[in-house]
């Protein structure tokens, strides 16, 4: 598990390297890391989806950063250096999405046994598979997070940083590869989130991903149903697993 006094560094890592390395720059750094290149040059996905433009390639640096920060925390500050030299002449060097710094004190300092995030596309077509899924919640008697139900943050990114931070399970919903779902999947692996993958297609699961146990549903009410079922079990059993006891 990641120390949560360092999440703001990862955050801000990644966010800079998706806008910022070439194939270049992740060559120069996997020869500086050593044998710990390794996780750069053997990643399935990293510099391919760089290269054709994917949309998973959010995923994949934060995944490649946070393995690397699990084997040398001082790796990220070799990342810094080389974003630092590639940014030479501008002072303010934008960390947030929107060109405005992450709040340090934003940031949450304890996991909410008693709350699951969702990252999912915000349209009004998933507004039943919503619903659904925040009824497999309240099943486990979980209250059911998304971006749009939180208002704390002048950033919409910090309030998503902040829900995957304190959730004690994330449900991510890949359907229609939208590309802000991929990033705040691989942030929450990054973190070592417990991260439950539903979609309505195989297809848009990411390649690096596909190993884990997806819930594919059909965006129908039999089809919600089912989904509710399956993912109620999937959440209670990562409960009971981590022995996080709700009162109720």
């Amino acid at each position: 598990m990641i120390d949560m006094r360092h999440v703001e560094l990862i955050d801000r890592v990644v966010r800079r390297v998706i806008d910022t390395f070439d194939n270049g720059d992740w060559q120069l750094l996997a020869m500086y890391l050593g044998n710990y290149g390794t996780i750069i040059t053997g990643h399935d996905r990293l510099l391919r989806s760089l290269y054709f433009g994917d949309e998973d390639y959010p995923s994949c640096v934060a995944s490649v950063i946070g393995q690397l920060y699990s084997k040398d925390p001082d790796s990220l500050a070799l990342v810094e250096k080389m974003l630092a030299d590639k940014s030479a002449g501008d002072q303010s060097h934008p960390e947030g999405t929107n060109g405005g710094p992450m709040n340090p004190t934003s940031a949450a300092s304890k996991l909410d046994i008693s709350m699951a995030a969702v990252m999912i596309p915000f349209t009004p077509q998933f507004d039943d598979v919503r619903n659904a899924m925040a009824r497999a919640c309240r099943e486990n008697h979980l209250t059911l997070k998304a971006a749009d139900d939180v208002w704390e943050e002048s950033i919409l990114i910090d309030d998503i940083m902040n829900l995957i931070r304190t959730a004690c399970i994330v449900i991510v919903d890949f359907s229609g590869k939208n590309p802000n779902v991929m990033y705040e999947t691989g942030v929450a692996h990054a973190l070592g989130k417990e991260v439950i993958p539903v979609s309505q297609s195989i297809d848009d699961v990411p390649f690096d991903v596909k190993h884990h146990r997806v819930l594919v549903y059909e965006n129908n009410e039999a089809g919600r149903e089912s989904l509710r079922k399956r993912l109620a079990s999937r959440i209670r059993t990562i409960l009971d697993r981590n022995d996080w006891y709700i009162p109720f």
